[in-house]
């Protein structure tokens, strides 16, 4: 965890696994929590245990979880909804290598009040990222071994089913991350790559029409996360393998800039954010170590506002020289605070106050 005030590590959090993605969302309730995913593919490198969800209020407490087994298979990617009230996991096949192109995968639904799984939706060859639109109405999932996108319409209503409306493509080869436009008018896709040769384009998407508007060539290798600016006016492409970040007009879809990672960095993903005090940032782990995030504290129907009182390549710049800077350190605070207080679901050490030591807003995962 970073202290966003001064860019350096609050504390480690030892998890018992191998952390992939971490996230800010809001309950329906009006709860702030963080939710964190492993990598769960069944690999001797992964050890994935699930996900699980802790409280930045109470000293980052484990507050609920599930393992791969409540799940009856291994989650990729979880998101809530605009409202709070489910979040949506991918369940592609638990090994990627044997498995992924031949047998499907589903989308769990699970109620964030009781935590428990509602609905399995069927999918297509190994599913991962799903986006919403700000109505809550429909849900997008990547289908990265079919280059596809799946259309979810949501039963909203009581004993209402969601299920799939259209199938879209096809894409730029093996699509992983995606983004909504801000009029929610266009899915803007990253053509990662994923599982095979890497790609360098971003396929978008007609979400009234759900037909396929243009592929763009980016230059950007291996592209798994797209960001939108504040004002909806930019898309940010992550670079995983050319180790940058390309900037686009979402109107034009012209290139306007590309940044690059200070060090060679990974760019895996990142997000501008307000939330109570300020520009946050999180580190989150990846296959190839620890990599940068700015986190997102998610609201419903909000647009967020970079607050870092700089350029955002400068925060960038700066990110990347953390990361670079600490990422022994970190892998060497593990360690050696691995053997101390244990606490909740999956052992994860305590110490410190919330996020970044008490103030709401100082720090995140």
């Amino acid at each position: 965890i970073l202290d966003t005030r001064t860019l350096k590590i609050d504390k480690v959090l030892a998890t018992g696994g191998t952390p992939h993605h971490a996230k800010v969302f809001r309950t329906a309730t009006g709860r702030d929590l963080v939710f964190v995913e492993h990598f769960n593919w069944n690999t001797a490198n992964s050890a994935g245990k699930g996900w699980y969800i802790l409280d930045p209020k109470d000293n980052n407490k484990v507050v609920t979880g599930m393992l791969t087994g409540d799940l009856h298979g291994n989650p990729y990617s979880c998101f809530t909804t605009p409202d709070g009230k489910f979040l949506y996991c991918s369940v592609p096949p638990p090994n990627r290598q044997e498995l992924g192109r031949v047998v499907d995968g589903w989308l769990a639904k699970i109620d964030t009040a009781t935590w428990k799984v509602v609905q399995s939706i069927p999918m297509h060859k190994y599913p991962l990222w799903t986006v919403f639109s700000k109505d809550g109405k429909y849900a997008w999932v990547t289908n990265s071994e079919d280059d596809k996108v799946l259309k979810v319409e949501r039963g909203l209503q009581d004993r209402q089913r969601d299920r799939v409306v259209a199938e879209v493509g096809p894409t730029g080869g093996g699509p992983y991350g995606m983004r909504m436009s801000y009029d929610d008018r266009e899915v803007w896709v990253a053509d990662k790559g994923e599982g095979g040769p890497a790609g360098k384009t971003i396929t978008i998407l007609d979400a009234e029409k759900n037909t396929v508007l243009a592929k763009v060539d980016t230059g950007c290798l291996r592209n798994d996360h797209i960001s939108m600016s504040p004002d909806g006016s930019e898309m940010w492409a992550t670079c995983n393998e050319s180790h940058d970040i390309v900037v686009l007009d979402a109107k034009t879809r012209a290139i306007k800039s590309r940044i690059p990672m200070p060090n060679g960095g990974d760019s895996h993903g990142g997000e501008g954010g307000q939330a109570a005090q300020g520009f946050q940032l999180g580190l989150v782990g990846s296959q190839f170590g620890l990599v940068g995030q700015l986190a997102v504290h998610q609201q419903v129907g909000d647009f967020f506002e970079f607050a870092g009182g700089g350029q955002v390549e400068d925060v960038v710049a700066a990110v990347g020289q953390v990361i670079a800077g600490t990422a022994h350190g970190a892998q060497r605070g593990v360690a050696g605070r691995g053997a101390r207080q244990g606490n909740g679901l999956l052992g994860l050490e305590t110490g410190g106050g919330g996020l970044g030591g008490g103030a709401h807003g100082r720090g995140l995962l």
